[in-house]
């Protein structure tokens, strides 16, 4: 899970920060003169994270599993598979890989 403990606190923050997440959209806006030059026509509204859905079932008695899944933008996906973050027709450059805290403590 991210790279995190799997504790109930993580899978909270985890919640909170997708449910807060899904809703936002951006609105990319591109000047006509700049559309017309570069024969663009991507400017619109995009969502980064473009579903959560959560599903509940029955394991036993009493017993009720919930299954989380997370939907990205898939041009962000195929980027990332690639190791690029690209976004809204952005390329933001090469992914970035952050070392463990951990290893950089010892």
């Amino acid at each position: 899970m991210l790279q995190w403990l799997d504790v109930l606190n993580s899978r909270r923050q985890v919640e909170t920060a997708i449910v807060n997440y899904v809703p936002l959209l951006y609105d990319k806006r591109i000047d006509a003169q700049r559309r017309r030059s570069a024969g663009m026509a991507e400017g619109g509204c995009y969502h980064l994270l473009t579903g959560y859905v959560r599903t509940k079932s029955r394991v036993g008695r009493g017993q009720v599993r919930t299954l989380r899944s997370v939907y990205f933008d898939t041009h962000f996906i195929e980027a990332l598979k690639h190791g690029q973050v690209y976004f809204i027709g952005i390329n933001f450059g090469a992914l970035q890989h952050v070392r463990d805290e951990a290893a950089n403590s010892h």
